[in-house]
């Protein structure tokens, strides 16, 4: 459970993730369907999304503070 002092404002949170999936015996492909379908469409309409990501998100996000710095 994560504890946090009510006086601050919690911006980002870290997370790992490791996975080990052996080749060996795959008989399909290591990617899901819903992903790949995603990562086509993107790229056929990639010219319509930023006008949609407009009309979807009019107003942009307040910037969190303090800004992390790259790892």
């Amino acid at each position: 459970m994560l504890l946090v002092d009510t006086q601050c404002t919690l911006n980002s949170v870290e997370s790992y993730l490791t996975t080990q999936a052996p080749a060996e015996g795959r008989t399909s492909g290591a990617i899901n369907y819903g992903t790949w379908e995603s990562l086509i469409y993107g790229l056929a309409h990639y010219n319509e999304l930023p006008a949609l990501r407009k009309k979807l998100y009019p107003e942009r996000l307040p910037t969190f503070k303090p800004k992390l710095l790259p790892r």
